[in-house]
């Protein structure tokens, strides 16, 4: 017996916002609904290097996207108490094809 296409009606909705799953600081947002930013970071300097020295091969200079600029601000924040990077090690996983 032929498989039939469901009809669109009977598809289950799927809802209006889906809530992402994140894991780490980058994507927190403070009560006025910013993304928190690193207290102490070496962020803001990897982003100064990178747009001076860095060219796109397009020939334009190097420009981060919001979520990449996060995400080196916190790769490189500093632990206040004991001056060492405060994270070691992470992990970005997107679907095939994001980047």
């Amino acid at each position: 017996m032929p498989m039939s296409s469901p009809h669109l009606e009977d598809v289950e909705q799927v809802p209006d916002v889906v809530e992402p799953v994140t894991i780490g600081p980058t994507w927190e947002r403070g009560e006025d609904g910013r993304f928190i930013l690193p207290e102490f970071t070496l962020g803001w300097h990897v982003l100064a290097w990178t747009a001076t020295y860095l060219q796109h091969p397009n020939g334009n200079r190097w420009r981060y996207t919001p979520e990449q600029a996060r995400l080196v601000l916190w790769w490189f924040a500093i632990d206040r108490e004991t001056g060492q990077f405060a994270y070691r090690d992470a992990v970005l996983q997107r679907l095939k094809g994001w980047g």
